[in-house]
């Protein structure tokens, strides 16, 4: 059974991949779609990982470090300042998988 303080977590990502989405079926053929990316992402997706990077460290410290919630949230705690280099420019991408394609 799920944690429900993992299902928050969960959400999170869910709002980041949604709103990823929502761009790219919007504005990819737009020109200038990195422009408006960037903007976007300045408006919307700043707050979420502002919101998520605090539900992290919140959590964090009192999961059990071994529990998978507890391995989620290191690995979520590690990766969130470098995530946050997608809102420095609107080219990049929030995740490798295409990468790993």
């Amino acid at each position: 059974m799920l944690d429900p303080r993992s299902i928050i977590g969960f959400n999170y990502c869910e709002q980041i991949y949604k709103l990823e989405k929502e761009l790219r079926e919007t504005y990819s053929s737009n020109e200038n779609y990195y422009d408006i990316r960037f903007k976007v992402r300045a408006e919307k997706l700043a707050l979420i990982l502002y919101d998520f990077t605090h539900y992290a460290e919140r959590e964090i410290k009192d999961a059990l470090p071994r529990s998978p919630l507890g391995k989620a949230l290191d690995y979520a705690k590690k990766h969130l300042p470098g995530l946050r280099n997608v809102l420095l420019d609107g080219s990049l991408e929030v995740d490798n998988n295409a990468a790993l394609s």
